[in-house]
């Protein structure tokens, strides 16, 4: 009878994915003892939860969070596979059956190049394993934009946002951005022949996310290379991830929330997110400071803050910098060819965290009361950044070209950011998981499909001779020499420490 009520009382219990990911969340305000009481696990069960805290969040987002074991099938990467395309699939609304999802299965595992063939019970553990359940359909989707836009922004997003003050309030959204662009007008001589070069279309998505006030500003970069060689033994300014479009994923839409999720649970601080209904969108991560929500389909360029001017005015903002760059180069003596060459996303990553930086919290604040995310009163009239977008045009483009560099700013406006990949993209997606995105390949090469050149790091003495020439040139003007003592003053301290050894610390004295 002891022996019986000893092995009762240390009966194992296993934790549901929900289960673990509350006890990752509670785990940063209650001790490890009372968690293991609450819930009734071992103190070894706990650390190795925490200890995997990264996998399990990532897991859940493919996983029901019912289920108490992560089992993976007999063919992971078939079963990945299928998840990622059955998902496409269903943001678009299509039907599908048990028998199409055999069909795909066999089709991809071929594509795998594994010898597999799916059965009616295999495909029954995926299903009970993510939570795929056979559902009666249901009516037709409004698709009525404006109807729907004012219906949300009067009687829904007010109670949303009810609860939260603006600093609280967040929206995030994606764009892309053509980051060699240049404008395709020119003023010239009458009579004079203008040789024309081809526009870039090296693309990024830049996933934008802001509050209210314009306190929050944070910008994430998604390219196509995996590891561009300008980025070697380079300290990245933004976050920077890859797939082989450049869009936005599930996957990496999940990392981002979970990263600003952690951010806000340090600052004890609780935030409503908004963001369209885009299927990358769609996650069942459990946040625990972020209330993530979606606005109607088809609404967001009534509904969406960073729709009515932020990102248009960044992206005046860059246009501007690049333009002043191209100027700066052809100086120096380079072509356009040359300068477009020259151009690599380091550089850029940089151009673009200083753009968004630029855009004033003002103007922030004025888009989120255009989409009516905050109430202003009947009496005060607000502005949008087209003042703030004029001004930038005015001082590069002129009066006469104006119209043209508007063309220009928005060049890159209607790109995609997300969308349906096909079966090959699928496969070689799940083929290249295991690949860390900023690694050198065992070779020595590096994964770049940019053909830009990479900046030489200037010497100490080259760095030197350029501040004393910005010394020469501002001096006059009494500009800018605090900031450049500062900066010679860091440089010269930081080379000396660097070039310490400990042998400089014995020295022979002259007694």
């Amino acid at each position: 009878k002891f022996l019986a009520k000893v092995m009762a009382g240390n009966k194992r219990k296993t934790l549901s994915i929900k289960e673990k990911l509350k006890v990752i969340a509670e785990s940063k305000t209650i001790s490890k003892p009372e968690l293991c009481s609450k819930y009734g696990c071992s103190s070894s069960t706990l650390n190795k939860i925490l200890r995997n805290a990264g996998e399990i969040a990532n897991k859940s987002s493919t996983r029901k969070l019912s289920a108490k074991r992560m089992r993976q099938g007999k063919e992971a990467q078939v079963e990945q596979a299928l998840m990622i395309w059955f998902n496409q699939l269903r943001s678009s609304g299509a039907v599908i059956s048990s028998n199409l999802m055999l069909e795909k299965a066999k089709q991809l595992a071929v594509k795998l190049k594994k010898d597999f063939t799916p059965t009616q019970g295999w495909l029954w553990r995926l299903q009970k394993r993510n939570g795929i359940q056979l559902r009666n359909i249901h009516g037709e989707e409004r698709s009525t934009d404006k109807e729907n836009a004012e219906i949300f922004l009067s009687t829904t997003l007010p109670h949303i946002i009810a609860n939260y003050d603006q600093v609280n309030i967040f929206n995030a959204d994606e764009s892309a951005l053509f980051f060699k662009a240049l404008p395709q007008k020119t003023l010239t001589h009458k009579g004079q022949t203008v040789k024309g070069f081809k526009t870039s279309k090296d693309r990024l998505t830049l996933l934008f996310i802001c509050n209210a006030t314009g306190e929050f500003k944070e910008v994430i970069v998604i390219g196509k290379s995996k590891s561009p060689r300008c980025f070697k033994n380079k300290v990245l300014p933004l976050k920077y991830y890859s797939n082989k479009k450049a869009w936005m994923t599930q996957e990496i839409w999940g990392k981002v929330l979970n990263k600003l999720d952690t951010q806000m649970r340090e600052q004890n601080r609780k935030i409503v997110l908004l963001v369209d209904n885009a299927a990358c969108h769609k996650i069942s991560d459990t946040l625990t400071n972020i209330n993530l929500q979606f606005l109607p389909p088809n609404t967001t360029a009534i509904t969406q803050p960073l729709d009515q001017g932020i990102i248009h005015c960044f992206k005046a903002y860059y246009r501007q910098s690049i333009i002043r760059k191209q100027v700066a180069a052809i100086e120096r003596g380079q072509t356009v060819a040359e300068f477009e060459k020259s151009l690599n996303i380091f550089q850029v990553i940089h151009m673009i965290k200083h753009s968004f930086w630029m855009v004033k919290p003002e103007s922030i604040q004025n888009c989120f009361k255009k989409a009516k995310f905050i109430t202003t009163p009947t009496d005060q009239q607000f502005e949008d950044t087209s003042a703030e977008v004029e001004k930038i045009v005015k001082s590069l483009a002129g009066a006469n070209t104006q119209s043209s560099f508007e063309t220009y700013i928005v060049c890159d406006d209607d790109i995609v950011c997300y969308g349906n990949w096909t079966d090959e993209e699928i496969v070689s997606s799940i083929v290249d998981t295991e690949a860390d995105p900023l690694q050198i390949d065992n070779d020595g090469s590096e994964d770049e499909e940019e053909t830009e050149e990479v900046l030489k790091t200037a010497s100490l003495a080259e760095v030197l001779h350029c501040i004393h020439s910005l010394r020469a040139h501002f001096l006059p003007k009494n500009k800018y020499i605090a900031e450049l003592e500062s900066m010679e003053g860091d440089i010269l301290h930081n080379e000396m420490s660097f070039q310490t050894k400990i042998t400089n610390w014995f020295f022979k004295r002259n007694f």
